[in-house]
């Protein structure tokens, strides 16, 4: 099979790794394993001949253990890292057998709180003054070994997107806009030869006056490194390669706030899993509890095993409706998030506009349309789903706040219940008591004036006065008590 030929074959990595916890500035302490993105364009780098050690500000491999160390990094909002500006390498591929020479540069940078990686590695358009001669798109396949350069690997927190570009050759340029569809559908197969690995067509626009196609969509995200999100842009013109080239580091910011948006978006969708689970649990705990009042005797007085398994839903359920909440706040934190770096990457394309306009080599207004479409089409769609799993889980808020509004006043209830009770017995406890105390003060006169027992004569033994005050108190003392129970009860049911 003949692939075909294209000009100056670009890759461009643009990765982005969070440095610092959210909400820190950049003197905070890194996240664990903030340095990774450096180890990983480490890995990459030797894959492509390059073994010569990083040297970075705050890292360098040589010193082991201690090769991170963030203090060295000089300050700013946007830094670059490695020490002698940017870092380039060269070497040589074989293109469907034939030895093909490419060079790469890499600029590694510290971004306000998270770190970003450029990497373009390229087949030049000049070899001296002399033009390259068109090369297979095979060649792409080679600067893509073993998939060094796919999310996979890199596993960058905040995400990636990969950029493939290419002059077109005099035939190419006469392809229609489906043409060229197709050609680009060729270099991602050549890109990423599993199929599986291979994201599916999303859209085409025009960035720079030329045609670009998109290839992965954002409703299948499911993490940051589940899927690559790639871009293939096909140059008509060398003067649109060189205005795309000299917006070479606002791009780099924008693709910045572009992954910050999409990881948001991510990390949305797993705090709003995490809140449905919640909701399923508060669900459970109210339908328990409903239960539970549903097996309640007509007399709605509580066994003691109901009464503690009331108690045990107090202490659970404010835990769940606490968690509940910070989760709903969370979610409109990365809503919020979503809003506000979406305005920045609107001014930052509105910077790249108006640099494109100062260009007196190039009067014509230059097409970024595309890049338009991310704050217009993709981040009011992120918006709007979040806006609605909110919508969603405002429901659970009033179901926590009913469980236990309810459970509370059941208990409530049940306390004044065995409170009544508790005040009956001690009443009918102080009549029986004073009757009993009356009784046995009063057992002197019997021996005093005796009453005589019937069929008994002045020789039968009769009890000691002492044992007969104890009896008669204690006989006494009971009936009053059971007499006032019974008394005192139907009084406060009939009130």
């Amino acid at each position: 099979m003949n692939l075909p030929k294209i000009y100056a074959p670009n890759l461009h990595l643009f990765a982005f790794h969070r440095r610092n916890p959210l909400h820190r500035d950049s003197s905070a302490n890194p996240v664990e394993g903030a340095q990774q993105l450096w180890e990983k364009w480490g890995n990459i780098l030797q894959t492509y001949g390059y073994d010569k050690p990083l040297d970075l500000w705050g890292y360098y491999p040589p010193k082991g253990e201690t090769a991170y160390d963030p203090t060295e990094e000089p300050a700013g909002s946007i830094v670059n890292l490695y020490k002698n500006g940017i870092l380039d390498f060269k070497g040589v591929v074989e293109v469907e057998g034939e030895p093909t020479k490419f060079t790469g540069i890499a600029c590694p940078r510290r971004m306000y709180d998270s770190y970003a990686l450029a990497l373009n590695i390229r087949r030049p358009d000049k070899e001296g003054d002399r033009p390259t001669e068109p090369v297979s798109i095979a060649i792409y396949r080679e600067f893509n070994s073993q998939g060094i350069l796919l999310p996979d690997f890199v596993a960058s927190s905040l995400g990636q997107t990969l950029l493939i570009t290419a002059d077109l050759t005099p035939e190419q340029k006469q392809f229609s806009s489906e043409g060229l569809k197709q050609l680009a559908h060729q270099c991602l197969e050549q890109f990423i030869p599993d199929a599986d690995k291979r994201p599916e067509f999303n859209r085409k626009g025009r960035m720079f006056g030329s045609q670009i196609f998109e290839f992965g969509k954002f409703n299948h995200l499911e993490t940051a490194s589940s899927s690559p999100n790639i871009l293939v842009l096909f140059f008509r013109e060398e003067a649109m390669r060189r205005k795309f080239e000299t917006s070479y580091w606002d791009i780099i910011e924008l693709w910045y706030y572009r992954n910050q948006v999409i990881s948001s978006f991510i990390k949305s969708r797993s705090i709003y899993q995490v809140s449905y689970e919640t909701y399923q649990e508060i669900s459970q705990q109210v339908g328990q509890v409903n239960e539970q009042f549903l097996q309640l005797p007509e007399s709605r007085n509580f066994s003691q095993r109901s009464w503690e398994g009331l108690k045990s839903k107090l202490k659970i359920m404010p835990s769940l409706g606490l968690e509940y909440a910070r989760l709903q706040r969370d979610l409109e934190l990365q809503l919020n998030r979503i809003t506000i770096l979406g305005k920045k990457y609107d001014a930052t394309l509105e910077k790249i506009q108006e640099k494109q306009s100062l260009d007196v080599l190039y009067l014509k207004p230059v097409d970024l349309s595309f890049l338009k479409c991310f704050t217009q089409e993709d981040a009011p769609d992120f918006k709007e789903r979040i806006k609605a799993d909110l919508d969603y889980l405002m429901h659970g808020n009033g179901l926590v706040e009913q469980a236990i509004a309810a459970i509370r006043g059941m208990v409530e209830v049940e306390k004044a219940a065995r409170d009544r009770i508790r005040e009956t017995k001690l009443e009918a406890m102080a009549a029986g008591i004073g009757t009993a105390v009356v009784v046995a003060s009063s057992s002197i006169l019997l021996e005093e004036n005796p009453i005589p027992f019937p069929y008994s004569d002045s020789t039968t033994p009769r009890m000691h006065p002492f044992f007969t005050a104890i009896l008669l108190s204690a006989i006494a003392g009971i009936l009053v008590f059971g007499f006032s129970v019974t008394i005192l009860t139907w009084i406060r049911r009939h009130k």
